[in-house]
């Protein structure tokens, strides 16, 4: 489902966290209205136009989260052309100085880092179950050879 939307660059991103597909997850935002946060009752007007400085697929969405909101959100859309139409590759949130792709990437290697801290976790146990289960056994073994004198 996200390929009928995004470059394969951005899909491939986001397919490579171990989401249920179609999903996005682990964003605690939308990533289309750059906001966690929007009137349920929201009278949307979007307002599209060529981004500034002009750039080929780039374009600006300007709307309003809220009714009563006197500045209006804004959201760049860098598209791609392939073969088979215009998808998003890229959004860009210049009120938080980032980008999907970059927030993406960023999730990826937590995930990735996590994993590696994982591993090295249960390394680390599984050693420390080896020394504590080769003492207990080797004390053990002391007490077989050499009973305690009364």
């Amino acid at each position: 489902m996200l390929s009928k939307y995004f470059s394969p660059e951005l899909t491939n991103a986001q397919l490579e966290r171990d989401c249920p597909e179609g999903e996005l997850c682990g964003l605690d935002f939308d990533p289309i209205l750059g906001a966690q946060d929007f009137d349920d009752h929201l009278n949307f007007q979007l307002h599209i136009t060529e981004a500034t400085p002009p750039q080929t697929g780039r374009f600006e969405a300007r709307f309003k989260l809220f009714n009563e909101d006197k500045q209006e959100q804004v959201v760049v859309f860098q598209l791609v052309q392939l073969k088979y139409g215009w998808r998003i590759d890229d959004i860009i949130y210049p009120n938080d100085n980032a980008s999907l792709k970059a927030v993406i990437t960023a999730l990826v290697n937590e995930s990735l880092h996590l994993k590696e801290m994982k591993v090295r976790l249960i390394s680390s146990i599984a050693v420390a179950c080896f020394v504590v289960y080769s003492w207990q056994w080797l004390a053990a073994e002391e007490e077989i050879k050499y009973p305690s004198q009364p």
